[in-house]
């Protein structure tokens, strides 16, 4: 079947389908989507065939008695996506000898192209000379800044990790992962589950720290009627509903101790006993990890079971806190930026200068967690197109920048307090004017107004519950707008 589009060596895709008809019709999908595609009917011809030009891309539906072939055909391509009947029982088996990504069978188009994506990602991320094979399928990240399932980034440090996880993703193993609160441990979580062979089973996530141990241990293993007083039925823990897929267990350096025997024998053994019950169930799990806490310091310590972390421990990557890789601030916030905008309906589209200089220059004790409600508060209070450093809470404004001369808040953040004290020697003085102790009051209103807002005027004016023009005109007129 002939080609309308031109043949490019950086999109050349192998498809083996033993059934033709279905196969012309993905076939033109995959040209639609700008790909020069061959179709053979078997892995057998395709081994057979001369090779004319150079495969980016192999896709092709396995039947059993051809998985010797994998090898063969990994030879061909690196980029090789399989089908079977069986993806979740053969998955891990064909990645480990060779494939890239493994699908049921038969192809789907949605599925392919999906899969063809979630290649682009990864490999754009792994920095591989295949990366631009994929141009057809997405649009890739703004230039500079690397994209990892939806986590950006700019600094080196964070292309690494994204490097690491990517790698790590395909294989079974336990990930601790390391780093302060609010560093975005959960999303690499969440990051490390979508690129795996067990993307299409649950994600399940808890928080080790957020519960007493009694409710814990039935949230994590189940427990059966009449276990306790209030197990009125059978319930099913994180275990269970995360079978086939991945548990992340955040702040597990809370767990306390008793818990860490049973996690470590459910990681051993692939078994657990939930409450009240006689026999063990099977569970297939993946185990992702997270804490803020050293566990190595914690173990020679005796605080943590030095097993468990050995067994938790077989991947270890840090998340390195947003102070230590300030390249990716100005990222992050244009995405937090874009994302809250478009929730909230606000007609906001990019940030001043003097408010980026102010938010490279803080420290986000935080982390990404904190820059990320400060821009949705910032959206909110906003009243302009652009983000200016007045929107941005004063704590950021104080340490990391200084407002421009003609913004209210350089007046009124510094002298809000100066200019109360001022109405009150006045009215404790004998003016009896009305006139006048009505203005000195105003303006230590508006003052106190704009302290609290920031420096926003929007918001200072629905505080006075007055109108925008008219805080507007009394700043003119007390010569608060300098």
């Amino acid at each position: 079947m002939s080609d309308p589009k031109p043949r490019t060596a950086e999109r050349n895709l192998v498809l083996c389908c033993p059934d033709l008809g279905r196969g012309r019709h993905l076939a033109e999908s995959l040209r639609e989507a700008g790909f020069s595609v061959r179709l053979m009917a078997s892995i057998a011809a395709l081994l057979a065939s001369p090779r004319e030009e150079p495969i980016d891309l192999l896709v092709a539906e396995l039947a059993s008695e051809e998985d010797s072939a994998v090898r063969a055909l990994h030879s061909l391509c690196p980029t090789l996506i399989l089908a079977v009947s069986k993806p979740t029982e053969d998955a891990e088996r064909l990645i480990r000898t060779g494939a890239y990504d493994v699908l049921p069978s038969p192809l789907r188009q949605a599925e392919l192209l999906l899969a063809l994506r979630k290649a682009q990602a990864r490999e754009s991320v792994l920095g591989d000379r295949t990366a631009g094979r994929f141009g057809p399928i997405t649009a890739g990240p703004s230039e500079g800044v690397a994209s990892l399932q939806g986590v950006i980034a700019e600094s080196k440090v964070m292309r690494g990790l994204f490097s690491q996880v990517a790698r790590v993703a395909v294989h079974p193993t336990s990930v601790l992962l390391l780093g302060e609160s609010g560093t975005g441990k959960e999303v690499l979580a969440r990051a490390i589950h979508q690129l795996s062979p067990r993307r299409s089973g649950p994600f399940i996530a808890i928080n080790c720290g957020a519960l007493p141990e009694a409710l814990l241990e039935s949230l994590m293993f189940g427990h059966v009627q009449g276990a306790f007083t209030d197990a009125v039925r059978d319930q099913q823990g994180v275990f269970q509903r995360a079978d086939g897929g991945t548990l992340f267990l955040d702040e597990i350096g809370e767990l306390p101790l008793a818990l860490q025997v049973k996690l470590l024998r459910a990681l051993q053994e692939h078994k657990i006993l939930p409450l009240g019950a006689r026999d063990e169930i099977s569970v297939d799990v993946r185990l992702i990890a997270a804490t803020l806490r050293n566990l190595s310091k914690e173990a020679e310590a005796n605080r943590f079971r030095a097993d468990l972390y050995y067994r938790l421990s077989v991947v270890e990557l840090l998340v390195p806190p947003l102070r230590e890789r300030r390249e990716d601030i100005l990222p992050l916030a244009q995405l937090f930026l874009h994302r809250a905008a478009q929730r909230l309906a606000r007609p906001i589209v990019g940030i001043t200068e003097s408010a980026k200089r102010a938010l490279l220059r803080f420290d986000f004790p935080g982390n990404v967690r904190e820059l990320e409600n400060m821009i949705e508060r910032a959206v909110v209070l906003c009243d302009h197109t652009q983000l200016d450093v007045g929107d941005l809470p004063y704590v950021v404004v104080q340490t990391g920048g200084h407002l421009p001369q003609r913004d209210v808040a350089d007046r009124s953040l510094a002298d809000a307090d100066a200019v109360a004290a001022e109405t009150d020697a006045a009215l404790a003085s004998s003016d009896l004017s009305v006139k006048s102790a009505t203005a000195r009051l105003e303006r230590s209103l508006i003052a106190r107004a704009l302290h609290k807002t920031r420096g926003n005027r929007a918001a200072a004016a629905r505080l006075l519950e007055l109108s925008h023009r008219a805080l507007l005109y009394k700043l003119r007129e007390y010569g608060l707008d300098e």
